[in-house]
């Protein structure tokens, strides 16, 4: 759902892309119904979706990293500690900047999946201002 949320924030124009990828994740599935129809009512199409785990190759591809939790974070600090300067929990770039992270919905209710899409919907808004405010040229003062 992030990466397709963020897509649809973020216009391809802008060159930005997203790629999802799971710690735990394998290769192939579809996401989830209750996942397509929560972005659904956003008018967002996750049907053609496939998860992908996490590879190094993405990994060093990315510019910045997000994950969902703390736990996702240090387990892939252990699988590839170069990634350090880059990798962040998705909700700690809001006013209250707190790391709590957003739990996988994966197996609950549709409206479990709604209030998932819904934080990270806020999270990904804080963290497109985070990335456009790091990508600006430095103003001479």
């Amino acid at each position: 759902m992030a990466e397709r949320l963020f897509q649809a924030r973020m216009s391809s124009s802008n060159g930005w892309t997203a790629a999802s990828a799971g710690t735990a994740a394998a290769r192939g599935w579809p996401a989830s119904l209750e996942a397509i129809q929560a972005l659904k009512e956003k008018d967002l199409d996750l049907s053609d979706h496939v998860s992908q785990p996490i590879s190094r190759e993405l990994l060093q591809d990315a510019q910045y990293i997000f994950t969902m939790t703390e736990r996702h974070k240090q387990d892939i600090l252990s699988f590839d500690p170069s990634v350090a300067d880059r990798i962040h929990v998705v909700t700690s770039f809001g006013i209250s900047k707190e790391n709590a992270g957003v739990p996988d919905p994966i197996g609950l209710s549709i409206d479990v999946y709604r209030h998932t899409r819904d934080v990270l919907e806020s999270a990904i808004a804080d963290i497109i201002l985070y990335i456009m405010d790091k990508e600006q040229p430095n103003k001479a003062e």
